[in-house]
C-alpha cells in the first residue's frame, strides 16, 4: 500500500466532505478530537468484526456517541469513489459491500488505503475539544 500525496490530499477533500473537519468560522481547519480514535478504533473493528459488521456499526446515525462518526464512513466512501472509480447507486458503502459479493477482498485492500490516508490527512488539521462537527 502506497499512501502518495493524491491519495492524502484526496483524505482531506473527503474530511472536508464528509464535514469532519471544518470548513467555516473560527473552527476552520479543526475536527472533534473524537476521530482521532474512530480511525483507530475503525481498523480494529475491520479486524476483530470483518468489514460489512465495521461498517453496519460505523454508519449507525442514531448510535450514541459524542460526535456523528457515521462521517467517517461517508468519508471512506468519498474516498473510494474519488480515488478508485466505484459507483454508488446506494446510500451507504455496508451496502455497496453486500451487493458486490465479487468485489468484496479488492474493496477491503481499498478501504485499508482509504483509512490510513484519512488517518494521516487528520494529522494536517488541529483536534478540537468542544467541536462536535
Amino acid at each position: 500500500m502506497k499512501i502518495d500525496a493524491k491519495i492524502i490530499q484526496c483524505a482531506c477533500d473527503a474530511l472536508k466532505e464528509a464535514k469532519i473537519v471544518s470548513n467555516e468560522g473560527t473552527d476552520e481547519g479543526t475536527f472533534p478530537e473524537e476521530f482521532k480514535g474512530y480511525t483507530s478504533a475503525f481498523g480494529v473493528a475491520v479486524v476483530q468484526m470483518g468489514l460489512y459488521p465495521a461498517l453496519l456499526i460505523y454508519e449507525d446515525k442514531n448510535a450514541n456517541t459524542s460526535a456523528e462518526r457515521y462521517k467517517l464512513a461517508d468519508a471512506l466512501r468519498f474516498l473510494l469513489i474519488k480515488l478508485y472509480g466505484y459507483k454508488y447507486n446506494c446510500e451507504k458503502l455496508s451496502q455497496l459491500y453486500a451487493d458486490n459479493e465479487s468485489q468484496r477482498k479488492e474493496m477491503q485492500a481499498h478501504v485499508d488505503t482509504a483509512l490510513v490516508a484519512l488517518k494521516l490527512a487528520l494529522r494536517i488539521y488541529q483536534p478540537n475539544k468542544k467541536n462536535n462537527a
